[in-house]
């Protein structure tokens, strides 16, 4: 594989100006394309000698990428980039790696304190919003550290980590978030349901709420990011997932959902009061845009690596966080959260390795 790709740089040029002389009545760039394609070939060829399924998916994203269009990154540069996050995290010697969940936990613990800075309304820290962390988002804070809190057993003072960064899932009023905490904890620390049970019952979707012109009164109101409200735009999302044999077989593409569901969001009768850019479930969406191709690939990543999970380890715990969130939230699909899923990644891989 290594030769294939060190060939491909030499000759990959005159093949890329071949095809597009032989698609020149498609309105071909001979400047454009071909170099796009030097990229995407010899990044699909290095995703997929670092792992086979980054590969699957790198190919995909280019196929899609040649007929449909999609922007770069979904057509064959994102499987590579990841590839190269494993590689070296595979390559990294074991004080690097330490190094790196150090400051992931560290970073964790300023994120926890910035969101309680926040709920104080600190000057500086507070914009008038919500407790978000640097994350924009209070949910993209919630699941983050609901990730991170498995991952803090790793160390010594791991009990002491979730008791922390539970108070911060709880300040972002995520329910999402709240059952992602209580799955992973709960895998690596089964007797902690006692003290969990609190977050359990934030995790119903529901939140105790100050009414603004009656000092000191309370009431109960329903979480606006619960899996209730998600339910309509699963349903369309799952429809139009096997419409055809073709979106079963390989799906609408890479990047697809985001351009489409704009599209028939709101025509299908999704009344949600915001724009929809994902399906807020990514295993719907990932087959949304893959089909069955998605399917294989995750099968293939847990024969291959099903062997490293194991019950009570914090690196299965936030394994479980994740897929938790991903019923109900999209954090494969933000960058500040996929550090943790690559961490996550490489710390499985590695093991198997």
């Amino acid at each position: 594989m290594t030769l294939l790709w060190l060939l491909a740089m030499v000759f990959l040029p005159i093949t890329a100006y071949g095809l597009a002389w032989f698609f020149r009545g498609y309105g071909f760039s001979t400047r454009d394309v071909p170099s796009d394609l030097y990229r995407m070939v010899t990044g699909t060829l290095f995703a997929g000698w670092v792992d086979p399924g980054l590969g699957v998916l790198a190919a995909s994203g280019c196929v899609w990428w040649w007929f449909k269009g999609w922007p770069r990154i979904s057509g064959g540069l994102l499987w590579p980039f990841v590839a190269m996050g494993v590689f070296l995290g595979l390559q990294a010697p074991q004080w690097a790696l330490d190094a790196w969940l150090t400051a992931l936990l560290v970073f964790g613990v300023a994120q926890t304190g910035l969101g309680i800075a926040q709920y104080f309304k600190a000057p500086v820290f507070f914009d008038g919003t919500n407790i978000h962390g640097t994350f924009g988002h209070r949910t993209g804070l919630g699941i983050y550290l609901a990730l991170l809190i498995p991952l803090g057993f790793l160390t010594d003072y791991g009990v002491w980590l979730a008791v922390f960064y539970s108070s911060g899932v709880f300040l972002s009023r995520s329910s999402v978030a709240t059952m992602a905490t209580s799955a992973g904890l709960l895998w690596v620390v089964p007797s902690a349901w006692l003290w969990m049970l609190p977050a359990i019952v934030g995790a119903l979707g529901y939140r105790m709420l100050k009414i603004g012109n009656q000092p000191g009164g309370w009431k109960f109101r329903h979480l606006g990011d619960s899996v209730f409200a998600r339910r309509r735009i699963w349903e369309v999302t799952a429809r139009k997932s096997v419409q055809s044999w073709r979106q079963v077989l390989h799906g609408a593409g890479h990047g697809a959902f985001q351009q489409q569901a704009r599209t028939w969001v709101r025509s299908e009768g999704v009344q949600t009061g915001e724009v929809y850019n994902e399906a807020h479930n990514d295993y719907l969406e990932a087959f949304y845009e893959n089909g069955l191709v998605i399917v294989l690939v995750l099968g293939w990543w847990l024969y291959r690596y099903g062997g490293a999970l194991a019950p009570a380890d914090p690196v299965t715990g936030s394994v479980v966080a994740l897929g938790v969130s991903c019923l109900a939230n999209f954090p494969t699909r933000v960058a500040t959260l996929a550090t943790v899923v690559l961490m996550v990644g490489v710390l499985l891989m590695r093991r198997v390795a």
